[in-house]
């Protein structure tokens, strides 16, 4: 293993940070619009296995060989994930040109008292940096890709190679271990992701297995409903692998991604070792959720790194690079069958260099994946990363615009910067349809750090500028040529005008492995959740959003409960209840002394 202990020589970030974050719009060129023959492979349906996993407050953490060991297969497969890649043609223009816009700078956030402060003002609600504790130190200076969900109090978060939940409003976390965490004879390594669905009450998180024996690994996507059960452990897990599709041994799945539909949830990932290069499953929420046998509708992709639309409700648009100057995009909706065309986009570059101030490439892994996607009015996003080249002196992100009706290019951009690179971006839009996310910045003298952004009626714009504020900024780069590969970013349950996000920094000041992973809950002031709440539990059992407001109430007293945290009240209509409590009046909870009693 690499040492991480080296010593960086110290450079003012925030000095450097003041600078350029710039989309531009272009528009497009013509396009084809011959639908493309998509393929699939049989639906096959996978029935669940309960577990109850070790209790997150009193897991025991993992010793150094178990660490190691999971530290150096995922760098194996790392290698041959590299070896894969390499089957994108060079860039069709060479001297693609930026255009400058307004420039807009990431900047540090003023304090976060509330009192007098604008309703635009950005707002870091929350922010978590993990310690070795609620990590174990199963982190590396290389892809922590952290990935989380929220349910209220409740937030699940994971990253190559850890997991933990967190059931205060991110202010501690209880490690979980995820190689040991569900049992059985499967070798844990490395990629998660975790999402939640808050019509449903439901946490899935994804884990990606090692391959075994015969070269074949599977996917793990685990489901826990309701607080009660994501804060103890308790999940419904479906097992899915390549050859659950008929795909023969030495084929394994890599790369995955979890995005939410009305109905459905879809799962993205690679397939190694097969003519088809990627899969897009989707699943019924409903079924998930209930623990029922689950039916797994698909399409399969001649081209790796397929990545679906956030926000999409009952469509659902996909899309891959064929080329660096083309794009495949499927439009899959709830009621019909998956199509495709392909478009051309400005060329891109392949390549990223931007050295850190110890000479490590932290964007030399970065392939040019899609890695975020999401729909918004009337159009899709796709988010992706280039090399530097042509005008572009730095690594930076690429944006393309689609009209949902017919998959037209409308626009295209760059988050680009003169002096440092941007990368591995992700976003995710909240129910005013703004946008949110996270990016790392780092590279021209500085170490990796992340920022989170937003684009909405205050700032910014999906083909302009955005805002930028930086979450954490790191003293130390990684390890070794890599940092990615992905972050997260989700809307916020039950505050859905507000984002929780995941990013990572390294840091001489963190014992360890020295990697830092932090996340965020963030928005604008306007937004700001109220410091205490009041929790309304009556009958009308609609178990969507979990927030206790009156128009989405509690499925049952025991849940609405259970929700509560030190300051709120709970106010309990009358009625008669699933847990045979009869009430001939609305009643008041308080706690007293760590007892919950009925108040008069």
């Amino acid at each position: 293993m690499t040492s991480h202990r080296s010593r960086p020589r110290r450079v003012p970030l925030l000095a450097r940070l003041l600078s350029v974050l710039v989309l531009t719009s272009l528009l497009a060129g013509a396009s084809v619009d011959a639908q493309e023959h998509v393929d699939s492979r049989p639906a096959p349906t996978v029935a669940p296995i309960r577990i109850v996993g070790a209790d997150p407050r009193t897991t025991p953490l993992p010793g150094e060989y178990e660490r190691r060991d999971l530290l150096e297969r995922h760098e194996e497969a790392g290698e041959e994930e590299r070896e894969e890649e390499a089957s994108l043609r060079p860039p069709i223009d060479p001297n693609a040109r930026p255009e400058l816009v307004v420039p807009s700078s990431p900047q540090t956030p003023r304090p976060q008292a509330s009192l007098g402060r604008a309703p635009g003002d950005f707002a870091f609600y929350a922010t978590h940096q993990y310690v070795d504790a609620e990590t174990a130190d199963f982190v590396a200076g290389q892809a922590c890709e952290p990935s989380i969900g929220m349910n209220g109090r409740i937030s699940w978060v994971s990253g190559n190679w850890f997991a933990n939940v967190s059931g205060d409003y991110l202010a501690n976390a209880n490690f979980v271990n995820p190689a040991t965490n569900f049992g059985g004879t499967a070798v844990f390594c490395c990629d998660q992701v975790v999402q939640y669905d808050r019509t449903r009450g439901a946490m899935f998180w994804y884990l990606q297995y090692s391959t075994d024996a015969n070269g074949n690994n599977i996917g793990r996507l685990a489901v826990s409903v309701g607080q009660p059960d994501q804060e103890n452990n308790i999940w419904f897990a479906y097992d899915l692998s390549p050859q659950l599709f008929g795909y023969a041994d030495s084929t394994w799945f890599d790369f995955p991604d979890l995005v939410l539909g009305s109905n459905y949830l879809y799962v993205t990932t690679d397939i190694r070792g097969a003519p088809d290069r990627a899969i897009c499953m989707r699943m019924s929420l409903d079924d998930l959720a209930a623990g029922n046998t689950v039916t797994i509708d698909n399409f399969v992709s001649s081209t790796f790194n397929i990545r679906g639309t956030h926000g999409a409700g009952s469509t659902i648009w996909v899309a891959s690079h064929v080329d660096n100057n083309t794009m495949r995009i499927w439009q899959w909706s709830e009621g019909g069958s998956p199509s495709s065309l392909t478009r051309d986009v400005d060329a891109w570059f392949q390549g990223s260099n931007a050295p850190d101030p110890n000479g490590v490439n932290w964007v030399g892994f970065d392939q040019g994946r899609i890695v975020t996607a999401y729909a918004a009015g009337s159009s899709v996003f796709f988010l992706w990363d280039s090399a530097e080249g042509g005008s572009f002196p730095f690594p930076h992100v690429r944006i393309a615009a689609f009209r949902q009706s017919d998959r037209q290019l409308i626009g295209q951009g760059q988050i680009w910067n003169s002096t440092f690179a941007w990368a591995y971006p992700a976003v995710h839009p909240n129910d005013r349809g703004d946008l949110g996310g996270v990016i790392a910045f780092g590279g021209g003298g500085a170490f990796p750090g992340v920022a989170a952004v937003v684009v909405d009626a205050f700032g910014g714009s999906h083909l302009g500028p955005y805002q930028g504020f930086t979450l954490s900024n790191g003293d130390l780069g990684p390890s070794t040529n890599r940092y990615g590969d992905y972050f997260t970013c989700r809307r916020a349950n039950p505050f859905g005008n507000t984002w929780v996000a995941t990013g990572w920094v390294r840091r001489t000041t963190e014992p360890g492995s020295q990697t830092e992973p932090w996340s965020c809950w963030f928005g604008r002031e306007q937004d700001r959740p109220p410091a205490q709440k009041t929790i309304r539990v009556d009958l009308a059992n609609t178990a969507t959003w979990e927030d206790g407001t009156t128009s989405h109430p509690y499925d049952t007293v025991f849940e609405g409960s259970y929700a509560t945290m030190p300051g709120d009240v709970v106010e309990i209509q009358a009625g008669t209840y699933g847990e045979t409590a009869v009430l001939d009046r609305a009643c008041t909870l308080r706690a007293i002394n760590g007892t919950v009693v009925v108040g008069q």
